[in-house]
């Protein structure tokens, strides 16, 4: 028997793995942002299209991290995807308290919650049939 799982460290590590894969795929995120906006800045991006590049790089990031996170786990992908997506859910939330409100983008926030979480649930599902590479080797 796993002294891990009748402590309940094993979720507590579990919480702390899906935090990290969560800043991870935030960080992808900002990336993705500042390259949209240096796109949009040179002319090759849409300027009416922001809150579309914004929701795009929102789900390619939480699809990133709930990917990363569900990549060792043989069960309970989609559950590490979703607790993945809850974790950048919140870290959404902590930083939409440091950007002042516009009237233009009110719904931008819930929208992206959204987003997040379906991206988060996808990136736990693309781990869910991976192969390993002995299975490869036999072919």
């Amino acid at each position: 028997m796993d002294k891990s799982k009748v402590n309940g460290t094993a979720g507590i590590e579990f919480i702390v793995k899906s935090l990290v894969c969560a800043i991870m795929g935030l960080a992808l995120t900002a990336i993705l942002l500042l390259g949209f906006s240096l796109m949009m800045l040179k002319g090759a991006g849409l300027q009416n299209m922001a809150g579309e590049y914004v929701i795009l790089s929102v789900i390619i990031g939480s699809t990133f991290a709930g990917l990363r996170c569900a990549k060792k786990r043989d069960t309970g992908v989609v559950t590490a995807g979703f607790i993945t997506a809850v974790c950048f859910i919140l870290l959404l939330l902590i930083g939409s308290i440091f950007t002042p409100n516009s009237p233009a983008g009110e719904g931008i926030l819930l929208k992206n919650m959204v987003a997040a979480l379906c991206g988060g649930c996808f990136g736990g599902t693309l781990a869910l049939y991976r192969k390993n590479k002995k299975s490869k080797l036999r072919r």
